[in-house]
């Protein structure tokens, strides 16, 4: 039987630059889709992975007819790779740390209606973390709350706030405010001039609804469950647009529709379990190779709003 090859060689940049390739590779979920990512031709794409293949003298992924996946020693490879990469940004950070400096990168997802919503909090946050690392690239993301979990959980982003209905093994969740939602209704909608005592559940199921991202409230949920689902939103802005149109009754953030319902655009629907809060979390995950960036900024997140929180600026009357 013939020894088994081992790899001995020392790892270089440029061994690093194609195990970069190769993870943005297998994020993509093949060669082609990998090229908006890495910029790059898919020719070139394609040789960067073969001379890795090489380098390490094995078959790391199947690509074809039937598809990409990975081979079983691909799999190894790529999450060898991934804790490489993270123990790489760990020393990084505490040579850092140890100089009295951070730098680096730190990639943040926040919730799209977030951004606008809470400017005020969002815009102090980050003064305060610049302030005290002016040496660390932010790089800060709007998103919908599914795509902000897969970010953190693929490791696409280092940290996320957002609203989740489950506890996730693989996170750490901090609660950093509760968020209120509320059913709204257009001045274009039929129920627009109906007062609430008049409203009925019946009246309700005959009305078109948006569909809700989070559904912490098993009440809230039941409620759902009853009515015409006849639109999805992913994001706030865009579940807004359709509420605003007349053709749909939705719920909405409070903050977010604080402004249309004082010019008298919208008003709020006050019917039994109309109303519900959401659980707003800083998340990132629990091995995190950044974790001293995000730490530091999770620290800065935290105390911000609980300064609000205390401070009643949360509060929608």
């Amino acid at each position: 039987m013939p020894a088994l090859k081992l790899f001995r060689g020392n790892i270089a940049d440029a061994d690093l630059r194609l195990l970069r390739v190769f993870v943005a590779i297998v994020k993509a979920g093949g060669v082609t889709p990998a090229q908006v990512a890495l910029n790059k031709s898919k020719s070139s794409v394609s040789m960067d992975l073969s001379a890795l293949e090489e380098r390490l003298g094995m078959t790391l992924c199947k690509r074809g007819r039937s598809g990409f996946s990975l081979t079983a020693q691909g799999e190894m490879v790529y999450h060898a790779t991934l804790q490489l990469f993270g123990d790489l940004e760990r020393y990084r950070n505490h040579i850092n740390l140890a100089m009295g400096n951070l730098t680096g990168d730190l990639v943040f997802y926040v919730d799209d209606n977030f951004v606008f919503d809470l400017q005020d909090e969002m815009s102090e946050a980050i003064r305060i973390f610049s302030d005290q690392h002016p040496d660390i690239f932010l790089k800060m993301t709007s998103a919908s709350p599914d795509v902000i979990e897969q970010a953190v959980l693929d490791g696409t982003a280092h940290m996320g706030m957002t609203a989740l209905f489950r506890p996730m093994p693989t996170l750490s969740m901090d609660l950093l405010f509760h968020e209120v939602m509320q059913l709204y209704c257009s001045k274009d909608h039929p129920l627009f001039d109906v007062p609430d005592e008049k409203l009925t559940a019946e009246m309700l199921r005959e009305q078109k609804f948006v569909d809700v991202n989070v559904r912490h409230d098993p009440i809230f949920s039941r409620f759902f469950e009853e009515m015409d689902i006849h639109a999805q939103a992913p994001t706030i802005s865009s579940r807004m647009a359709l509420v605003q149109s007349g053709a749909y009754l939705g719920f909405l953030p409070a903050r977010s529709a604080a402004r249309q319902v004082r010019r008298g655009e919208m008003r709020v629907l006050n019917v039994e379990n109309g109303r519900t809060e959401n659980a707003v979390y800083a998340i990132h995950q629990k091995e995190q190779g950044s974790g001293l960036i995000v730490r530091a900024f999770h620290k800065v997140l935290k105390d911000v709003f609980d300064r609000a929180s205390r401070n009643g600026a949360l509060v929608i009357s």
